[in-house]
C-alpha cells in the first residue's frame, strides 16, 4: 500500500503541469493569430489599392488617347494583384501550419486527458479499497516513527484534495479539446475559401496581364510621340531641379549671413525641427488622402522604349480628380513656383530638410507661411488629355535628394 500511494503522489504532481501545457497552447495561438491579423490587414489594403487603381483606369479609359499613364496604372494593378496572390498564399501557408499544429494539440490534449482519466480511475479504485477508517488508521499506525505518521497524515489530506482537483482537470481538458476541434473545423472551412479567393485572383491577373501586353503593343506604335513627351519631361525635371536647388541655397545663405552673428534661438529652433522630422522617418503621412505610387524614386527602365532609363527625383502618386496635396510635416513655406510643364510647386522647409509638392493646379499657401502636418497646400492638377491626377513629391536634405518612400508610412 505504501508503494501504491507514492506512485499515485508522483503521478499527481506530474499532472499539475496540465495548466502549464494549456497556457503554452494559448501563447502559440496568440502568435499565430497576430500573424494572421497582419496578413489580413495587408490584404485589405491591397484590395483598396486595386479598387482605386481600377477606378483611375476607368477614368483614363474615358479619354480617346491611349497614354503612358494608362500603362503605368495597369502595371501597378498587375503588381498589386501579384502581391495579393502572394498574401493569400502566405495566409494559406499559415493556415496549414495552424491546422497541423491544431491536430497536434488535439492529439496531445487527448493523450493528457486519457492520462488524467486513468489516474482518476486509479484514485477512485484506491479510495474504494481504503474507504473505511480502519484502513486509514492502519496506514497511519503502521508508521515506524511519529514523523513518518505525520507525513502520512499530511499525504492523506493532500490525496483527498488532489482527487477532487482531478475532476476539475478532466472537465477543463474536455472543454479545451472541444474548442480545438471546433477551431480545426473553422480553419478547414477558411482554407477552402482562401483557395477559391486565390483562384479568382489568378484569373483576374491573367486578364490584366493580357491587357497590359496589348497596351504595350499599341504604345510601341507611338514611339516618336513617346520620345517627344519623354524629352519634355526631362527638361521639366531639370528645370524644377535647378529652381529647387537655387531656393535651397538662398534660404540656407539667408540663415547664415556673412559677417553677422548667428541667431542662437533661430538655430536651436531649426535644429529641433530637423530632429523632429528625422524622428518621424517612415511614419510621415502621405501627401494625399488616398493614392497609388505610379513612379518610384531613382532610375527606372522605360515601360515601352527599350534601352531608355528614366530618373525620378521623387515619387509620382496618382489619385482621384479634385484631391488636394497635404504637407508631410510642420514647417515653413520657402517658396512657390510655376511652370507650364510641372504646374505649381510648393517647397516647405523643415529645419535642414525640405519637401517639394509639384503638379498643382492651385496653391493654397504663400511664401513665409507656417504650416502644420497634413495641412492642405494645393489642389492637384488633372491632365484632361490623359485623364490623370498625379502629384509629384520630393524630399531633400540640404542639396541632397532623398527617397520619399523611406519617409512616408508603409500602407
Amino acid at each position: 500500500m505504501k508503494i501504491k500511494f507514492q506512485h499515485i503522489a508522483r503521478k499527481a504532481i506530474e499532472y499539475k503541469n496540465v495548466f502549464v501545457f494549456i497556457a503554452s497552447l494559448f501563447i502559440l495561438i496568440s502568435l499565430l493569430a497576430q500573424e494572421k491579423k497582419n496578413l489580413e490587414q495587408e490584404k485589405i489594403q491591397l484590395a483598396k489599392d486595386i479598387s482605386l487603381t481600377r477606378q483611375l483606369l476607368k477614368n483614363t479609359q474615358n479619354n480617346r488617347t491611349l497614354s503612358l499613364n494608362d500603362l503605368k496604372l495597369l502595371q501597378k494593378q498587375v503588381q498589386n494583384r501579384e502581391k495579393m496572390i502572394q498574401t493569400v498564399q502566405q495566409q494559406l501557408d499559415l493556415l496549414n501550419v495552424s491546422i497541423t499544429e491544431t491536430d497536434y494539440q488535439i492529439d496531445s490534449l487527448s493523450t493528457v486527458l486519457e492520462g488524467i482519466k486513468g489516474e482518476y480511475a486509479e484514485l477512485i479504485r484506491h479510495a474504494y479499497l481504503s474507504n473505511n477508517a480502519y484502513n486509514r488508521l492502519l496506514f497511519l499506525f503502521s508508521s515506524d516513527s511519529f514523523n513518518e505518521a505525520y507525513k502520512r497524515l499530511k499525504y492523506l489530506q493532500y490525496y483527498t484534495s488532489h482527487r477532487k482537483n482531478q475532476v476539475g482537470q478532466i472537465e477543463l481538458m474536455k472543454k479545451e479539446l472541444l474548442n480545438k476541434r471546433m477551431q480545426l473545423q473553422t480553419e478547414k472551412e477558411e482554407k477552402k475559401e482562401l483557395l477559391v479567393a486565390e483562384q479568382q485572383q489568378r484569373l483576374a491577373l491573367k486578364v490584366e496581364e493580357e491587357q497590359k501586353n496589348a497596351m504595350v503593343k499599341k504604345l510601341k506604335q507611338k514611339e516618336s510621340y513617346l520620345k517627344k513627351k519623354l524629352n519634355q519631361k526631362k527638361e521639366a525635371i531639370e528645370e524644377l531641379d535647378r529652381q529647387i536647388r537655387a531656393i535651397i541655397e538662398k534660404v540656407t545663405a539667408d540663415e547664415t549671413p556673412i559677417n553677422a552673428l548667428p541667431n542662437k534661438k533661430m538655430t536651436l529652433d531649426l535644429q529641433k525641427l530637423s530632429a523632429d522630422f528625422e524622428k518621424n522617418q517612415g511614419t510621415l503621412p502621405w501627401p494625399v488622402d488616398n493614392g497609388i505610387i505610379t513612379g518610384k524614386f531613382g532610375k527606372q527602365r522605360h515601360p515601352v522604349l527599350k534601352h531608355i532609363t528614366l530618373t525620378n527625383n521623387g515619387l509620382d502618386i496618382a489619385t482621384k480628380k479634385g484631391e488636394v496635396a497635404r504637407a508631410l510635416f510642420e514647417g515653413k513655406v520657402s517658396n512657390t513656383l510655376y511652370s507650364p510643364t510641372f504646374q505649381w510647386a510648393v517647397i516647405v522647409k523643415h529645419g535642414g530638410y525640405f519637401t517639394v509638392y509639384s503638379n498643382l493646379e492651385e496653391v493654397m499657401v504663400s511664401k513665409g507661411d507656417n504650416i502644420t502636418t497634413r495641412q492642405a497646400i494645393g489642389r492637384i492638377y488633372t491632365d484632361v488629355n490623359e485623364g490623370k491626377t498625379e502629384v509629384h513629391l520630393e524630399v531633400w536634405k540640404g542639396n541632397e535628394k532623398l527617397n520619399p518612400i523611406k519617409w512616408i508610412y508603409k500602407k
